[in-house]
């Protein structure tokens, strides 16, 4: 039976694999997305790299600057054009460590329109549709291959309630070894850690408390 539910799987997969990418002419594609909401990116088709790459090794760089000019200038339709990228960095300017290069090429922060995020629709094969449009009703739900009905934001909170801890953690990737050194566990040391943020103490008084755990209870994290 786990035989039977591997081979499914990686049939499902080189489906979905055909769906997505299967109308590419790798020949003429310099770089590609996913349009995945989890991971806004693009990838270079660097030759040596990819199975049918065509950017050489040496216009890498050229490529990556023209597609980060390209996606700055993407502007939503409609009065005032406002940006539909935030921002579009290199991925070693986001990651560090031994798996950067499994990060896209150029990592995609997408904008905010009156504080609601924008969502990547798979674009349908022989079909030239508006770059980027406002979505009807019927589509606000999401689902899969239809984009998404919420998404991450890079600003996080940390709450901790020790003394160990003098400052919170300037990123994610710094959290680990701040939950090491509370818990006073060894932690090998990072060249490239960004330190810590500045702490912000205060204590809630009772009707905030309150407001606090209706929303945890109303997300389910509280009964």
């Amino acid at each position: 039976a786990q035989a039977l539910f591997r081979r499914a799987r990686a049939a499902a997969a080189r489906v979905e694999s055909a769906a997505r990418m299967g109308g590419f002419d790798w020949a003429r594609t310099r770089a590609w997305s996913e349009e995945a909401n989890t991971s806004p990116g693009v990838w270079i088709n660097l030759r040596g790299r990819e199975a049918k790459g065509c950017v050489a090794p040496a216009d890498y760089e050229d490529t990556r600057d023209a597609v980060i000019e390209a996606l700055a200038s993407w502007r939503l339709p409609g009065p005032g054009g406002a940006p539909v990228v935030r921002r579009a960095l290199r991925r070693e300017e986001v990651y560090r460590g031994r798996f950067v290069e499994r990060a896209p090429d150029v990592v995609v922060e997408l904008a905010l329109v009156d504080g609601y995020g924008l969502s990547l629709v798979p674009t349908p094969w022989g079909d030239t549709p508006a770059s980027a449009r406002a979505l009807s009703p019927e589509e606000w739900g999401g689902g899969r291959g239809r984009g998404m009905n919420g998404t991450h934001r890079r600003d996080g909170i940390w709450i901790d309630a020790t003394a160990a801890l003098d400052a919170a953690p300037a990123g994610l990737a710094d959290a680990a070894p701040a939950i090491a050194r509370a818990m006073r566990v060894a932690w090998h040391s990072d060249p490239h850690a960004r330190g810590e943020a500045e702490r912000v103490r205060r204590d809630y008084d009772a009707d905030e408390d309150a407001i606090v755990a209706e929303r945890l209870r109303a997300l389910g994290y509280l009964e």
